[in-house]
């Protein structure tokens, strides 16, 4: 049973759908453009089939109009991205390189260099 799974969106996928969307908006107005573009889009997310990304174009166009009319969208776009959990390593090579920067021969580091107020 893989199908309930393939409702999910990671985050990266949803980035590839949201763009699409937003470079091809003129598309959207006519049906047949709008079945091409959910083919495009199936090529750039080959887990994705047509008749998921056209679902869940239709739930975001659902989110939008809850957000427009004043209501929290709790629908099934927002509920099928799942969340990913942050990548610390980019953090990591961050810190290394302001250690650098702030070595100089006052012997002095980062940490009493962030406590200055």
């Amino acid at each position: 049973m893989s199908e309930p799974s393939d409702d999910k969106w990671t985050m990266e996928e949803n980035e590839v759908f949201e763009n699409a969307i937003g470079t091809n908006l003129d598309d959207l107005d006519e049906e047949q453009l709008r079945e091409q573009l959910w083919e495009k889009i199936a090529l750039l997310i080959p887990s994705k089939t047509t008749a998921q990304i056209s679902l869940h174009y239709k739930h975001l166009v659902e989110d939008i109009e809850l957000i427009q009319s004043g209501h929290p969208p709790l629908r099934y776009y927002l509920k099928c991205v799942e969340k990913q959990e942050p990548n610390t390593d980019d953090d990591d090579d961050d810190d290394d390189d302001d250690d650098d920067d702030d070595d100089d021969d006052d012997g002095v580091g980062d940490q009493s260099s962030t406590t200055i107020k």
